[in-house]
C-alpha cells in the first residue's frame, strides 16, 4: 500500500493505493474544530461523511479505518454512476 500525505492550512490529504485502486482521503476545515471527511476515487466519485471531526488527523484516521474495515471496493464501486462514464468511453460493463 502506497501512502502520501499533504497538508495546507485548511486541508489535509492522504493518497493511498490499495490493490491497484487509488483513493484520496481529505480532511477539510469547515469551522473552528470542525473537519469534514471525504474519500474520492480516481474517477472523481466521492464519499462524504455526515459527521464532523475535531481535528484533521482524527478525520483521516476515521477514513483509513473505514477503508480497513469495509475494504476498498465500496469506495471504488461505480454502481449507480454509470451514466457519468458512458459518453466518455470510460465505463465498461462487467
Amino acid at each position: 500500500m502506497n501512502k502520501e500525505t499533504r497538508m495546507c492550512e485548511n486541508e489535509l490529504r492522504k493518497d493511498i493505493i490499495i490493490h491497484d485502486v487509488k483513493l484520496e482521503i481529505t480532511a477539510r476545515k469547515v469551522g473552528e474544530g470542525e473537519w469534514e471527511l471525504s474519500v474520492e476515487n480516481e474517477l472523481g466519485i466521492r464519499s462524504v461523511w455526515l459527521e464532523f471531526f475535531a481535528t484533521a488527523q482524527t478525520a483521516l484516521d476515521a477514513g483509513m479505518k473505514a477503508i480497513e474495515l469495509e475494504g476498498v471496493e465500496p469506495f471504488a464501486d461505480r454502481e449507480g454512476f454509470e451514466y457519468m462514464f458512458q459518453d466518455r468511453g470510460v465505463y465498461q460493463a462487467h
